[in-house]
């Protein structure tokens, strides 16, 4: 099994210093109350704070502790979206994130992190007032510079780090006890003795102990000695503080930012000037394309780079493959300010979203191949700047049509690795910015029409389909034709017109592959063999239609290296082989398909793979398993509105393997597995099923006589016969028979005679 405990707190990158205190004080808190805001201002040590807290709290909290930094977030409409997707709440959700988050908290007792809430106070307040009275298990831990205002609300102001103090001279060893002390220490690589002891007390006293200060200063110490860099900053100190009227503590956090600012070199400014424009971090690439100008060459950006990470400007973050770097809010707000004059702010804004929006095309572009698992986690780690990216477009003169290509560029995000919530509102409100009638609208709306089948929402689709389609005929564009054609057969499915749905699948791949889309063709002959298995017209062939499809596709997507088909070819065809009778066969594509899934995050895939899998358990007579893997789709997806349990076929099928669920195991059995999938995450669900398919498969629940008659009923006898071979009456058969398909979990005579042969073959 996964941790018993997930969450996302981050890794602490440098030793953490002293807090004990407050430590304590706040674990306190968290015991008795619900809701403890940390408050205090920039660089006091807030979020550090409430990260070691939260990690000595884990045991508290049986389903995790949960951070979300709002720095980067500036949009309070994208609060609840982006707190519910941090849960791993809403993906693919259908229903508004506030309601998805209620839902998937009310069984679960979790700690969630709020840091950087002073940008979006009122919001989070809201958020906060509406979740704790319908989450009973939900604790808040938020952060900053002022409290949210609720009630229930317990504040812990966070002190600066205690300071010696003025009026006698102190050993070095009770110099050593005071936490600024310390920081400095630990920060400059230092040792203090008698000839540094005056000069790290000085300094720790102009610093007031705040820590970013602090952290500034020391990163001044590996070239200048305490006593040079005490008279070099305490005279630049004196002017700045001069020309403020802020608090003592703001006084002395933005003397300190700009002492920092007065050493770099002026490369190291202009980068930092530059790079406030970033939201949510940055990559080296990123800080090339956007910063590189006049006064600084694409050669002098990791030297600067450089620089700013060595003077603690700067942090570092080893990521998957590459590294990443962020500024502390406090930091970057400070180079936004000195963007003043001559456009400046929105010259390297506009950079920035340029950069974006050529890296939403590569997404776009690259997604048909081996690096889909690379892209979506790229544009996990990018959605800060991609936001900020559609904001600007959005609110800049001229700007929509860039806003519409950037969020139609990001499609398969929305569909397959991000929240299509998130998608939708970006979609929304670029059509609306850019109704002129052009082929970068019409591929718009069939993004939104796909994101409205994945919310199962068949009137948004309807509507959108239908423009589409009007303006795709009008253009003459008849790659975008085909996707309106497409999800007229997804609307259809959808409204229970199977048959239609089959004849227009039919037509979208028919013209997919006319101009040479091999995605959308195989995207539309998945859609089309889900079709065929809702319909499961034996006189058709649908089945061995359904399963050629799955293959078919296969064969298109293979040689791209695309994982993202395949694994719904594989998922459809297990759907095909359990309908037919052959659960067994279905489980090792199931389990192939979990595997692949898993890289990215696909989890209305996986939802629809755990689903098909708990009804292959449950044929195969493991019916706890199927039971908490019940559980599990409602803990990954059905608690937010997964939009297949809108489709009549899946919604019955579901409801049918339920029932037989509750034929084998008593009510209380039933429920305590189904509790426990209930708790899983997505990695233990994920995990959980793995672990179930390699395990040895359960012997057959049926009864000695239940055999004989199911080997009967595989020779094609009738009831009648049956009764007659084995000298029983025909209603004692016909009521074995019944059981038999109970505890099978299948639904036909056919299904049956399958399933012995699967029992028969070596």
């Amino acid at each position: 099994m996964a941790s018993a405990a997930p969450g996302n707190l981050p890794v602490e990158m440098s030793s953490f210093i002293d807090r004990a205190a407050e430590i304590a004080r706040a674990r306190r808190l968290l015991l008795d109350h619900r809701l403890v805001t940390l408050t205090g201002p920039g660089g006091v040590g807030k979020s550090r704070l409430a990260a070691r807290v939260a990690e000595q709290s884990r045991r508290a909290f049986p389903d995790g502790v949960w951070h979300v930094e709002l720095a980067a977030l500036d949009d309070p409409g994208l609060l609840a979206q982006t707190v519910a997707n941090r849960l791993g709440a809403t993906e693919r959700s259908a229903r508004p994130p506030m309601a998805a988050m209620r839902e998937f908290l009310r069984e679960r007792r979790l700690l969630l992190v709020l840091d950087n809430c002073e940008h979006l106070v009122a919001a989070c307040a809201e958020l906060v007032s509406a979740l704790l009275p319908q989450a009973p298990g939900l604790t808040v831990l938020a952060t900053g510079r002022q409290a949210l205002g609720i009630g229930g609300e317990h504040l812990l102001p966070v002190p600066p780090l205690d300071v010696p103090p003025t009026g006698r001279r102190l050993t070095l060893e009770e110099l050593r006890g005071f936490g600024s002390v310390r920081l400095l220490l630990a920060r400059g690589g230092l040792r203090v003795d008698s000839r540094n002891r005056e000069p790290i007390t000085q300094l720790c006293r102009r610093l007031e102990g705040i820590p970013l200060a602090i952290e500034l200063a020391a990163a001044q110490l590996p070239g200048s000695g305490p006593a040079d860099l005490l008279a070099e900053f305490g005279h630049r100190f004196d002017l700045l503080l001069c020309a403020t009227t802020a608090t003592p503590r703001q006084q002395t956090m933005r003397a300190t930012v700009e002492w920092s600012f007065g050493l770099c070199s002026p490369a190291e400014r202009i980068l930092w000037e530059r790079l406030s424009v970033c939201s949510g971090g940055f990559d080296l690439a990123a800080a090339e394309e956007i910063a590189t100008g006049e006064d600084l060459a694409r050669g002098q950006v990791l030297d600067a780079l450089t620089g700013l990470v060595d003077k603690s400007v700067v942090s570092r973050v080893e990521g998957e493959g590459t590294a990443r770097y962020r500024m502390l809010e406090t930091i970057r707000q400070y180079g936004r300010d000195r963007l003043t004059g001559q456009g400046q702010l929105l010259r390297w804004r506009r950079r920035h979203r340029d950069h974006y929006l050529r890296l939403a095309i590569g997404f776009d572009r690259g997604w048909h191949g081996p690096e889909q698992a690379r892209w979506s986690r790229r544009c996990d780690a990018e959605l800060g700047n991609l936001r900020a990216a559609l904001e600007f477009s959005l609110a800049e003169p001229g700007g929509a049509q860039v806003a519409l290509r950037l969020v139609t560029a990001l499609r398969w995000y929305w569909a397959v690795c991000g929240a299509t919530e998130e998608g939708q509102l970006w979609l929304t409100r670029a059509l609306g910015a850019a109704p002129e009638p052009t082929e970068l609208r019409a591929t718009a709306l069939w993004v939104t029409a796909q994101v409205a089948a994945l919310r199962g929402e068949p009137a948004t689709m309807r509507a959108a389909v239908l423009e589409c389609e009007e303006l795709a005929r009008e253009l003459g564009a008849e790659g975008v034709l085909a996707y309106a054609v497409q999800y007229r057969a997804a609307h259809a499915m959808y409204t229970g017109e199977i048959t239609e749905a089959i004849t227009l699948f039919q037509g979208a791949i028919e013209r997919h592959l006319d101009v040479g889309d091999q995605l959308g063709a195989s995207l539309a002959m998945m859609q089309q063999a889900l079709c065929r298995c809702l319909r499961a017209d034996q006189a058709q062939q649908d089945l061995a239609h359904a399963v050629a499809r799955c293959q078919e596709a296969i064969a298109i997507v293979e040689p791209a290296g695309e994982v993202w088909i395949r694994t719904w070819a594989q998922t459809l065809t297990g759907l095909a082989h359990w309908l037919d009778g052959r659960p067994a066969a279905a489980l090792p594509l199931l389990l192939e398909s979990i595997r692949l899934k898993r890289s990215f995050a696909d989890r209305f895939g996986l939802g629809m793979t755990l689903e098909i899998l708990s009804w292959a358990f449950a044929a195969q007579g493991r019916h706890a398993a199927a039971a908490c893997l019940t559980g599990a789709v409602e803990s990954v997806l059905t608690p937010v509105g997964t939009s297949f349990f809108r489709i009549d076929g899946i919604a019955r099928h579901r409801a049918e393997a339920t029932a037989r669920m509750r034929q084998s195991l008593s009510a209380g059995a039933f429920e305590a597995a189904r509790r426990r999938g209930l708790r899983f995450d997505l990695d233990q669900a994920v995990t959980y099923a793995e672990t179930e398919l390699l395990a040895p498969a359960a012997p057959s629940t049926l009864t000695p006589r239940q055999l004989e008659v199911a080997h009967l009923v595989a020779r094609g006898l009738s009831n009648k016969e049956i009764a007659r071979e084995l000298t029983i009456a025909q209603r004692t058969a016909e009521a074995h028979l019944e059981h038999i398909l109970a505890r099978l979990g299948v639904r036909s005579r056919a299904q049956v005679a399958a399933w012995v042969a699967e029992q028969l073959r070596p």
